[in-house]
């Protein structure tokens, strides 16, 4: 693990040296503005939301341009699975 922290009432998040963020726990994501998500300018390549996060946060992965599309059409509104990884290109 190179660093880990929370982002939201109940949910952590970790980034391993491979740059796979895993975000774990229950509940909605923070929303954040512009670029003050934690892991802005972290060597972010996937992204592991596991089971438990029912929203992602306004602008949580506004600087990975690959990611934020699609994690906003597969977690729109209060949807979201279990262990799915989003790839940041």
């Amino acid at each position: 693990m190179i660093k880990s922290g929370s982002c939201g009432k109940n949910l952590t998040w970790t980034l391993d040296k491979d740059g796979t963020l895993t975000i774990k726990g229950t509940g909605e994501m923070k929303n954040y503005a512009g670029s003050d998500n934690p892991w802005n300018r972290l060597r972010v390549e996937i992204v592991v939301i596991q089971q438990g996060l029912t929203s992602i946060g306004k602008e949580a992965f506004r600087d990975c341009s690959g990611l934020t599309s699609r994690a906003r059409k597969l977690f729109s509104g209060k949807q979201a699975g279990g262990h799915d990884r989003l790839l940041c290109r």
